[in-house]
């Protein structure tokens, strides 16, 4: 009888256990946010719960002010956790970009799957703030069906295109659009840059090495029109080595 009463108070603790976790908080995911990024990115005011809500998401680089970068949405499925992984829908909006996908996380792995979605240069500012030097204008649209990330390197393929570009070095706005595609094979990193339309034509490919981190880049620039106004772009792109091409 005292064993059948036991019972009946590990069942019901039990049950209260998966109560408290199926209503836990947005703020506990919070919590777990800062503390995974050492501080480095926490989120603001959140709602809702941890399986799904909302928040501002803000980077602290320690050098400035907080920096928001718009409102995180998040929607996780529990059933993945009895796998040992952590399976998640993202969206990120704000300071004029609109980034969605999911994120498939377990030991040593990040899997990013269905990336879509838009990025402003304001965006691109906020996160590494050296790029204001160029003021940089456009959208930058950006695609991945699945990007892998772990210990043993990246895998998968990303593009980024950007639509309208342009620089404050040049008043011809805009230069053009351009295409960025990354291809991770382990631990090197194939890039090809290839112009889809404009002033200013861009090519190169080139490899990235993880381990040792060096980069070897090849490309060629020539413009199309307007040249005397692309001068100084043209210039930081390299020598004139015959035609107007660098």
């Amino acid at each position: 009888m005292k064993w059948q009463w036991w019972k009946f108070v590990l069942l019901g603790a039990v049950f209260y256990l998966l109560f408290v976790v199926a209503v836990a908080p947005a703020a506990w995911l919070a919590w777990g946010v800062a503390r995974a990024s050492g501080g480095m990115v926490t989120l603001s005011e959140p709602v809702g719960s941890v399986w799904s809500g909302a928040g501002g998401l803000v980077i602290h680089n320690g050098t400035a002010a907080p920096q928001p970068l718009g409102q995180l949405e998040w929607t996780i499925n529990p059933a993945w956790l009895f796998a040992a992984r952590l399976q998640t829908r993202v969206r990120l909006t704000g300071l004029d970009s609109d980034l969605s996908g999911s994120v498939d996380v377990s030991y040593k792995r990040a899997r990013l799957q269905h990336i879509k979605g838009s990025i402003s240069p304001r965006l691109l500012i906020v996160v590494y703030a050296p790029v204001s030097l160029f003021d940089p204008s456009g959208q930058f649209q950006v695609t991945s069906e699945s990007l892998q990330i772990a210990a043993s390197g990246i895998d998968g393929v990303l593009q980024l295109t950007w639509q309208d570009a342009g620089l404050n070095l040049s008043d011809v706005r805009p230069l053009g659009d351009y295409k960025l595609q990354v291809e991770g094979a382990g631990n090197m990193l194939r890039l090809k840059i290839e112009t889809l339309k404009g002033a200013l034509t861009i090519n190169g490919q080139g490899e990235a090495n993880l381990d040792n981190k060096q980069l070897q880049f090849a490309g060629t620039a020539m413009p199309q029109t307007r040249a005397t106004e692309l001068e100084p772009v043209l210039r930081m792109l390299g020598n004139d080595i015959g035609g107007g091409k660098r």
